[in-house]
């Protein structure tokens, strides 16, 4: 969770919960993120309402908790509309910009394994020539 005014970080939070798709339930995912607002938004002293925008980087449809990517993508994205308001929810695709939840399952081949653009979107807002490498998994 990011606050900040116009280039400037003013305060930040982060949480990670160990998440493996493969042992959990489709029925987990929402309580997965409910548990996520409680430790990051919740317990920093905000509320969900202060929050402007969801933006979702997804990789998880690649995992072998999915029969296909495109289910993966899917239930990932409705899972998110079960905790989070339609029109906050963005997420990031592989032309570098976001789109909204709409476009996201209408053209949910662009949104998959997107991190590293996440990534050099939200630093470029910052550092405008680097160098970013990512060695992830998915990329």
């Amino acid at each position: 969770m990011i606050f900040f005014k116009d280039k400037e970080i003013l305060k930040s939070f982060s949480y990670i919960e160990y998440f493996p798709f493969w042992e959990k339930t489709i029925a987990d995912i929402p309580e997965m993120l409910s548990r996520i607002i409680s430790n990051l938004i919740i317990k920093n002293g905000n509320n969900l309402e202060q929050v402007d925008y969801i933006a979702a980087a997804i990789t998880a449809e690649l995992s072998d908790a999915f029969q296909t990517k495109r289910e993966g993508i899917l239930t990932i994205i409705k899972a998110l509309k079960q905790v989070f308001d339609e029109k906050k929810i963005f997420f990031i695709n592989n032309e570098n910009s976001f789109t909204d939840y709409k476009s996201a399952i209408a053209n949910y081949l662009k949104i998959m394994a997107a991190n590293l653009v996440s990534t050099s979107l939200f630093l470029g807002r910052f550092i405008s020539t680097c160098v970013l490498i990512d060695a992830g998994s998915t990329t």
